[in-house]
């Protein structure tokens, strides 16, 4: 519903970037700078914030470019809950590697953004009780299976138990940044037999563009463990939102 409800108020060029599944970042760019400068803008982004993202130019004009940077041409923004009535859209959250122009042009545009964002519960709630159906409820949640996958059976034997220390097996220290590495059975009853991934704050890459600190402690749509919990913890993409530049 992004697309009917939102966008039709944004003239292109503007900057989605895929923050969880169904959360959206918008950014509004400049209609004066040419494809050259609007690529390099949407490329620094993605380099710096290492999240998903495409770059509309036009009508069927779309840059896919994933976080690690592969880009491909789409016609149509290719993110999976885009256009779902579950989807929801922020701005003006992520901060750019350098200040856009606030040319009037860019501000007008910025200011149907902003309105479109704010009146879109309200307009998707009316669709949906069109439709017979419940509007959704005022939250976001990220990947609730933590990207984990049901164990075969030879995950199950090298993995199954824990170490000495009481951490999962087939998790390691980093001995850079003294945090748990690897992959494990997720000790969580919720999640038995699944395997998951944990990173490390090394493993943590994105960025704030302006700053270039990270956006959150632990890498964004990932796992930690956390041993004091017992527990793989799943941090989701919107936790960089609230990221501030120091100063």
């Amino acid at each position: 519903m992004l697309s009917t409800l939102i966008l039709p108020a944004v003239e292109p060029p503007y900057l989605a970037v895929e923050i969880v599944a169904g959360l959206y970042h918008l950014t509004v760019l400049p209609a004066h700078f040419g494809d050259d400068d609007l690529k390099a803008v949407a490329r620094a982004q993605v380099k710096a914030n290492r999240l998903d993202a495409c770059l509309v130019l036009g009508a069927r004009q779309v840059l896919a470019i994933d976080a690690e940077g592969v880009e491909r041409r789409e016609t149509e923004i290719p993110f999976r809950l885009f256009g779902h009535w579950s989807s929801a859209a922020v701005t003006r959250r992520l901060k750019m590697a350098s200040p856009l122009p606030a040319t009037e042009e860019l501000l007008r545009r910025l200011t149907a953004l902003e309105e479109a964002i704010k009146e879109y519960p309200a307009r998707r709630a009316e669709v949906l009780r069109k439709c017979g159906m419940l509007p959704p409820a005022d939250f976001v949640v990220g990947d609730m299976t933590k990207g984990g996958w049901q164990a075969t059976a030879d995950e199950l034997r090298a993995l199954s138990g824990r170490q000495p220390s009481g951490v999962p097996v087939g998790l390691v220290l980093c001995a850079d940044c003294g945090f748990w590495k690897g992959q494990c059975l997720d000790p969580s009853q919720e999640f038995h037999g699944k395997v998951t991934r944990v990173c490390c704050r090394c493993e943590n890459q994105n960025r704030c563009a302006a700053c270039g600190e990270t956006l959150y402690r632990f890498r964004l749509n990932a796992n930690y463990y956390g041993p004091r919990e017992h527990e793989v913890v799943h941090v989701p993409g919107f936790s960089g939102l609230a990221h501030q530049c120091a100063g």
